[in-house]
């Protein structure tokens, strides 16, 4: 079995996103959606439930009440909010552990990445939304190349790191 065969076996057997990010962004694509039952999905995994919860009533949405439906949560923070804290939480979590890799450098350096697109987005009046997750997951590649091939990855980032020292 050459090398590129073997990656693309090994990568099949990686983590898939949680079943209900994957509702919820489907979900998301369809033209009539029906904010009850996008709550509902979403109400079925508590931490993610709970993040979409915590964004409504985050002071940056200013509402003068406390949102306690994840339904009032969804209307007021908007489908591309929804959209990207889904994505993001799915992403995160589904590859909390990634052996000879910092991922609390990736994570930063990739929510960095993140708000600059939003920003530049928001400056040029594009659809943040989209820009955003492009900015979180432009190194996602990453991962299962750190998962598949980690001797060879680890040997690569420790050469990466000396160069930009």
């Amino acid at each position: 079995m050459n090398l590129i065969d073997n990656f693309f076996e090994k990568v099949n057997q990686l983590p898939m996103l949680p079943k209900v990010v994957q509702e919820v962004t489907s979900q998301l694509k369809q033209a009539d959606i029906d904010l009850h039952v996008l709550a509902d999905t979403i109400n079925h995994d508590q931490v993610l439930a709970a993040r979409v919860l915590r964004m409504s009533n985050s002071a940056y949405f200013g509402c003068s009440r406390s949102i306690k439906t994840v339904e009032d949560a969804v209307a007021l923070i908007g489908l591309e909010n929804v959209e990207t804290l889904v994505v993001a939480s799915g992403v995160t979590t589904t590859f909390n552990n990634v052996p000879g890799m910092d991922l609390h450098r990736f994570w930063q350096h990739s929510l960095v990445t993140a708000s600059i697109a939003r920003q530049i987005s928001h400056d040029l009046g594009l659809h943040a939304g989209t820009e955003y997750i492009a900015g979180l997951l432009h190194s996602i590649g990453q991962l299962p190349i750190h998962l598949v091939f980690q001797r060879r990855a680890r040997k690569c980032y420790k050469l990466a790191e000396v160069k930009t020292c």
